[in-house]
């Protein structure tokens, strides 16, 4: 029933309690960003919280710029993938040569992955903390062995 009324609220504005009137103001939120797009500098961006989108990536975009934007669009999601991708995972856990911290790194950022589209705003520390879990645990480079 609550998922019901948060989608009532969220696509045609009908609230019925408090977690249908969070969707609202979401949807409110960036219904009055859409429309603004047009005016606003996308090359050097508006500074910080010109905007409240509820929709990360779309803020960092219209508050900091293209540059800025896509800085932030590697730093929490092409290189963390990059990194997880490298770690050849399938492998490392049938031989059982998996560190549990990398492994629960590894799921809380993918646990994570959906809020950076979803909702709130690019600098909030909850937005950052499974990243930066992810860049300590997670080996960079190959292990070299010497003879």
């Amino acid at each position: 029933m609550i998922l019901y009324n948060a989608y009532d609220a969220y696509f045609y504005g009908e609230t019925l309690d408090f977690a249908a009137d969070s969707a609202a103001i979401r949807h409110q939120a960036l219904s009055n960003v859409l429309p603004t797009l047009r005016e606003i500098n996308l090359f050097i961006g508006n500074g910080m919280f010109t905007t409240r989108a509820d929709f990360p990536l779309l803020q960092v975009f219209t508050d900091l710029g293209f540059f800025a934007g896509f800085l932030n669009l590697f730093l929490m999601l092409i290189f963390p993938l990059i990194l997880i991708l490298r770690q050849n995972i399938k492998n490392k856990i049938l031989i059982n040569d998996f560190q549990k911290s990398q492994y629960f790194s590894i799921l809380l950022y993918i646990y994570n992955l959906p809020n950076l589209f979803l909702h709130g705003t690019p600098y909030e520390y909850s937005m950052w903390l499974p990243i930066l879990i992810l860049y300590k645990f997670l080996p960079w480079r190959k292990k070299e062995h010497y003879v």
